[in-house]
């Protein structure tokens, strides 16, 4: 089985930030957020396996008390229930995808 997305199939996400639902079931679900200069997502954890890659810019992950920069091409892979959050330090938005293992 194939699925084929296209953006105007994307949902917005309800959130303080331009995030998109890109693919959702009952094993993973597929976000694009996009954070601009100074904004970012506070520190929280979630229960599920989360793979980050960097589509664009420059900023600063956040994990439990650490933070690490990041830019372009970067992966990150975090374990559940661990606290992390995003900065965008960059003049220009960072777009990242989250992949959420469910």
């Amino acid at each position: 089985m194939m699925i084929h997305l296209s953006k105007k199939n994307y949902d917005r996400l309800n959130v303080a930030f331009e995030a998109y639902r890109l693919f959702s079931d009952n094993r993973l679900e597929i976000v694009l957020f996009y954070l601009n200069h100074e904004e970012q997502i506070e520190l929280h954890s979630m229960p599920v396996k989360v793979v980050f890659y960097v589509l664009e810019g420059k900023g600063v992950f956040l994990h439990q008390n650490d933070e690490f920069p990041v830019q372009k091409g970067d992966i990150l892979v975090v374990e559940p229930n661990t606290l992390r959050g995003w900065k965008c330090l960059s003049k220009h938005n960072i777009t990242v995808v989250a992949i959420k293992q469910l």
